[in-house]
């Protein structure tokens, strides 16, 4: 992406906790005079980076964890060039052994870096050797501290020879590597994809095909690929041929034996002047959703389009129109439960515009479904959101407002003022809310966060940001998995958005109506986010049934020593782990 003053639309990859996948989002990120990158979604600013060196393709990042949590720190010599060690810290924490060397300004000597698609579950991290800022020699891939791929540069600093690669989508739902041969830093000859359910079992082939010999990486002959948004749980693959690079013929998407998936078909009308498909989707066999293409592919008339994540509790359609393949006037959306089918939202695009909303709509909450009915109601003016939006929940057939607040009336979509937002896991069970104040889209002063427990709203933690959205001083958060049975709460400080000094880790037993300090330790003052000395640590699976803590010692970010694991619960050890010093 060129740096270019002004704000582009672009697509980013986000953890949708309901639907349990990545899901596609559209995000703001805004080039300024003043050497910033600005990332913000929604009104609200995920990010703000101050670049240094100014280049022409400035990196940007696709991922929204990494936007949110990713911070590479370091030092700056002359000129503005990174120089010396650099390191990584992730959500105000130091990723170890994660980093290398720049010198004047390129990077050199031997790395560890994380994966471009780097995110909590997709922990991969790339080691190897840099010169002069180009990668060279053997670099492995490392996933749960085990080497799962790895291949060499040539002296030209291109692919070259036998590679195991990871997919641009590998995470822990996700586990699809791709092994073959490059020549030149081109794909060539057979290359085979290959899956594993889980990180102890063995890959197993599961697809893969042909590139021509010559190195213009051009698919031939039989392939079988993997579905967009393939994982455990949508293992769905397209099986056909490929000609000179494209699809010829019938193609076939396997998944349990029946048409599934997205379908082409040509019309029962088809011929020279009226070249006219439809597109749809099959369910169990049969058709739903759907619309016509005009010659070129281009969308017209009305159309039935299916939510991106469609399934059984979340039978979500959009109805409209479109014209020269954009929508236009009224569209509605749909919510088919128990048999019914009910109007839920929707809104106007301009006539004769590039999708522009405008006026009264009701937008669905991102990851919407049968026990997550959550909707928007608000306005737009020339395809912004003003004024005041409000949160309403369906729950039990009550539809209630339960968050909301404004946009400025400026055309820039951010936030402002007084909020009261929805926790990203929030559900039936865990009604986290987050009620704080925004000023330029950025979050400042004073957040709480709130949960409700028999209908009664308690304060369950909270803290401080400065003007630019940054964290600072004492803070009680809330852990990523908590629940009803795992109420998890951490207490500390945040210097600059770093942890430090000491921080304790809570567990609220609600069947004892009780607060327990169970774990906590020590970061470090120096602002790097690494843990020292004695530390007690839960669980990321800690729950009642699953009271299990690690007790140990950090030297400079490492464990060390003796580890023991502990159930609680039960007062019972569990068993002793052993790392070197």
């Amino acid at each position: 992406m060129n740096w270019n003053i002004g704000t582009k639309l672009i697509e980013v990859n986000k953890w949708d906790s309901n639907k349990q996948r990545l899901v596609k989002a559209k995000i703001q990120v805004t080039f300024t005079q003043k050497n910033l990158i600005i990332y913000s979604s929604d009104g609200v600013i995920q990010r703000q980076e101050q670049v240094k060196e100014i280049c022409k393709n400035p990196k940007v990042l696709t991922n929204m964890e990494q936007i949110q949590y990713f911070q590479w720190q370091g030092k700056y010599g002359q000129e503005k060039r990174k120089q010396g060690k650099w390191t990584v810290t992730w959500d105000g924490q130091a990723l170890l052994e994660v980093g290398g060397y720049y010198k004047d300004g390129l990077k050199e000597g031997l790395w560890t870096e994380p994966n471009k698609n780097y995110w909590s579950k997709a922990q991969v991290y790339e080691n190897g050797e840099y010169f002069e800022e180009q990668k060279c020699g053997k670099w492995k891939y490392i996933y749960n501290n085990n080497v799962i791929g790895c291949g060499l540069y040539n002296e030209q600093f291109k692919k070259n020879g036998k590679w195991i690669e990871l997919s641009d989508s590998f995470s822990d739902d996700s586990r699809v590597i791709y092994n073959g041969e490059y020549k030149n830093g081109k794909k060539i000859g057979r290359w085979d994809i290959c899956y594993t359910k889980y990180s102890s079992y063995p890959f197993l082939y599961i697809g893969g095909g042909s590139y021509d010999e010559r190195g213009e990486e051009i698919k031939l002959g039989k392939w079988v690929e993997l579905s967009e948004g393939f994982f455990k749980c949508s293992q769905v693959t397209e099986n056909g041929e490929y000609k000179n690079g494209n699809k010829i013929g019938r193609w076939d998407i396997q998944g349990h034996g029946i048409k599934t998936g997205d379908w082409i078909e040509i019309s029962n009308g088809f011929f020279e002047y009226s070249q006219v498909t439809y597109i749809g989707e099959y369910q169990n066999g049969k058709k739903f959703g759907g619309g016509s293409y005009e010659e070129g592919g281009i969308k017209f008339g009305i159309w039935i389009e299916v939510q991106d994540g469609f399934k059984w509790d979340s039978q979500v359609t959009y109805y409209g129109k479109y014209i020269n393949g954009r929508k236009v006037g009224r569209w509605d959306i749909w919510y088919k439960e128990n048999k019914q089918n009910l109007k839920i939202g929707g809104g106007c695009y301009e006539e004769g515009s590039n999708e522009i909303k405008l006026g009264n709509w009701v937008l669905l909450y991102d990851g919407f479904f049968s026990k997550f009915q959550v909707t928007y109601h608000g306005e737009y003016k020339d395809g912004q959101k003003v004024g005041r939006w409000d949160i309403f929940w369906n729950y039990k057939g009550y539809n209630t407002q339960i968050g909301g607040g404004s946009y400025d009336d400026q055309g820039d979509q951010l936030k402002f003022g007084s909020w009261v937002e929805l926790w990203d896991r929030f559900d039936c069970q865990t009604q986290v809310t987050y009620i704080g104040e925004y000023n330029n889209g950025n979050k400042v002063r004073k957040w709480d966060i709130w949960q409700k427990v028999n209908e009664e709203n308690v304060k369950i933690g909270g803290g401080a940001y400065d003007e630019k959205g940054i964290k600072l001083g004492n803070w009680m958060e809330i852990s990523n998995g908590f629940n009803r049975d795992s109420e998890i709460t951490y207490d500390g400080r945040y210097d600059n958005g770093i942890k430090v000094g000491r921080w304790d880790i809570w567990y609220q037993d609600w069947r004892k109506e009780k607060n327990e300090k169970i774990g906590g330790g020590l970061y470090s003052e120096e602002g790097d986010g690494i843990k020292l000395g004695s530390w007690i640590e839960v669980s990321d699976e800690f729950g009642y049934y699953n009271q299990i803590i690690y007790i140990g010692e950090y030297k400079n970010g490492n464990k060390v020593g003796k580890w023991v694991e502990m159930n609680i619960r039960r007062n019972q050890k569990c068993r002793e782990m052993n790392y070197d010093n």
